[in-house]
Formats: C-alpha cells, structure tokens, sequence
C-alpha cells in the first residue's frame, strides 16, 4: 500500500450527492446491511482463547495496517468497521448511498466501537482510521488508483444486476495478498466477481453466520489446497 491509496481514501468527499434524486430507484428505499456474521465473529473471539488465534491468523493479521473498503455499507456499517478497527487496519472506508456520516471525530468513533463491541483497552493504540461515503460505490471504484492494495467487504448486493464492471475493477485494484470478505446471506454469488486465482477460507461462527475471506494470489503459486473451514468455538 502506498501513500496515495491511503490518501485517496481520507480525502474522499463524504457526500457526491445533491437532493435524494440522484439515486437510482432500485437503491432509493433499500438499506440492509447484512453484517451480522462479523459481529458474531468479534464476539467469540472476545470469550474464547481459543477463537483467537485463528481469527487473528485468518483475518486480522492480513487487515493490519491494509485498506478496508465496505462495498454496500448500508446505514449500520460498524460491524465491518469494528474487525477493521480491531485489526488495527490503515483505514476503513464504508461506500453506500444511505451510508451514515457520522458528525463525531475518529477518536469518538473508536471510542463507541470499543464500548460497543466489548473490544479490549489493548485496541486503544489502534489507529485505524474510520469513515464513510454517501455514494454509489460505481463512482467511487470508477475514481481508485490503479493496484491500489485494497481489501473489501461486500455483503447483502443481492439487488446488484450487474458483476462484470466489479469485477473488472477489482482485478484492477487488487494484488496478490489482498482480501475480500463476504458473507452468505442475502449476497450476491461473491466468487463470480473473483477473475483470478485465490483461496477461500470459510470463518464458520454459527450455522448461518459465514464469512468467506477470499485471498488473491500470485497465478504461479502452486498451492493445492485452497479451500479452508475454520470453526469457531463456543
């Protein structure tokens, strides 16, 4: 990740928009955030030592110091941020036309996702920056860096009729490394937006709450096995 990636994301305007109008009417009454999963995954590792390791291995050790964009935020995108913030990620960015723009500083958002999310007081010397966007998230892959090192969630685009300019800006912006995290409710088929190798490693907390962190890899690694079930305790 370099500078301007970083950039890119703390100087992004908050608000494209001008009237309520400029949304697209398949978008102008719809806010879901499916994000659930997530919050049941910081709550297991939060109980269980024995949660922790592979969450840290599996997730937060690859979202240290990265970019996190949330793709379809919805208007309740703390879940997604609360793991960017517990892995002390560079940032995170949550994308979506019915996003909140919260009035608060950073050190007041992370003050409420510490006292939300039972996270430790070892979180408090994370520095991970926390925002969000009212705007198609078209617009904003449409204006990303190229190989910008982004990692994203995308949850709940069921409504989402088209996949190929996604994924078309994904391949463009992600390298080798880079993560998207999704779940599997109420989603879009994630791996059609994938146009290129990767690993899927299923981080399983309940029966139904899932979230896939797919891996981008380099199309030389000759790795076999790439598909991981990972169960977390209760």
């Amino acid at each position: 990740m370099n500078k301007e990636s970083f950039d890119f994301v703390k100087n992004y305007p908050q608000k494209w928009y001008i009237g309520r109008s400029k949304i697209p009417d398949r978008l102008a009454f719809y806010d879901v955030c499916y994000s659930r999963p997530y919050r049941d995954i910081i709550e297991k590792y939060n109980v269980s030592d024995k949660n922790k390791q592979p969450v840290q291995k599996h997730v937060l050790d690859k979202l240290k110091n990265e970019i996190l964009i949330d793709l379809g935020c919805g208007g309740y995108n703390c879940n997604v941020a609360a793991v960017a913030y517990l892995a002390n990620a560079k940032a995170y960015m949550g994308i979506d036309v019915h996003a909140d723009l919260s009035p608060y500083g950073n050190d007041k958002i992370q003050a409420f996702l510490r006292e939300q999310y039972g996270l430790s007081d070892e979180v408090k010397s994370h520095t991970t920056l926390v925002r969000s966007a009212c705007d198609l998230f078209e617009n904003f892959l449409e204006r990303v860096p190229d190989r910008a090192w982004y990692n994203f969630a995308i949850n709940g685009l069921e409504l989402y009729d088209s996949t190929y300019k996604i994924q078309e800006h994904l391949q463009r912006i992600m390298v080798p490394g880079n993560l998207v995290l999704a779940n599997e409710e109420g989603n879009i088929d994630v791996k059609k937006l994938l146009a290129w190798p990767h690993y899927d490693t299923r981080i399983i907390a309940t029966f139904t709450d899932i979230v896939h962190v797919y891996q981008k890899f380099d199309e030389n690694d000759t790795t076999t096995q790439r598909h991981f079930n990972v169960h977390l305790k209760s």
